[in-house]
């Protein structure tokens, strides 16, 4: 499996796929129900046809796979190390968008491979099967910290060669993710969704966009938003 580039397409892709709860969200009703899962992953496919035009539905879902695959080797990593009063960080530069998949983790082992969507079982899983076989993925690149430890005098004792941020600032996301998994609310939802749009706006509506939805958050918290604060151009 080839490293994932981190592009605007990428970024989408995982986006989209934040969104269609069908494909990875187990106790989810659609996720039970065949023909939306077919519908949620034919509108995955759309998207992933702007990164590879020439894929097909085993081909991507063969992708989704290795990701989740290599995702969940990255997240016991991070737990494992937290246990260890260490910490880990992950190599994956889309370890972070997959944190919505914390929770799913372990819970429906095998259900990538084969839905019965398909008259034909998808084999994705065979190359990752062994996950000795994803080691050249991150021993590589693997970032280890011990935390800092008091000395006898009381003063901290600095890790060594730390470069500009902290583990600890740079596992802030993470922390919310490992060990009691991801909690995730309503705002949070909603935000991914403004997001991806906001990400399709040229700089002059993001600018628009950014000052009309400050108002609205203003006034709301003022308790003066009313039904028709929100005015639509003619």
């Amino acid at each position: 499996m080839t490293a994932i580039p981190q592009t605007d397409r990428w970024q989408d892709f995982f986006d989209t796929y934040r969104q269609l709860p069908a494909l990875w969200r187990v106790s989810d009703e659609q996720y039970k129900n065949q023909k939306q899962r077919k519908a949620a992953y034919e509108k995955l496919l759309q998207c992933y046809k702007k990164i590879d035009g020439k894929a097909n539905m085993d081909t991507m879902r063969r992708k989704i796979n290795g990701i989740r695959t290599c995702f969940r080797r990255e997240l016991r990593k991070v737990e494992y190390n937290e246990e260890m009063n260490k910490v880990y960080v992950p190599h994956l530069w889309y370890f972070n968008e997959l944190t919505f998949l914390c929770d799913e983790v372990g819970k429906a082992t095998g259900t990538e491979i084969t839905d019965g969507i398909w008259d034909k079982p998808d084999e994705s899983m065979n190359e990752f099967k062994d996950d000795e076989d994803m080691d050249h993925w991150s021993e590589s690149e693997t970032k280890v910290f011990d935390h800092v430890l008091p000395t006898s005098s009381g003063s901290p004792v600095e890790p060594a060669q730390l470069e500009q941020t902290s583990p600890a600032e740079q596992l802030q996301p993470l922390r919310m993710c490992s060990v009691s998994h991801c909690s995730r609310d309503e705002a949070a939802i909603y935000a991914e969704g403004w997001a991806t749009s906001y990400r399709k706006l040229d700089e002059k509506n993001k600018l628009l966009a950014k000052k009309a939805i400050e108002e609205i958050l203003v006034l709301g918290q003022l308790n003066k938003l009313e039904f028709n604060s929100v005015k639509m151009p003619n």
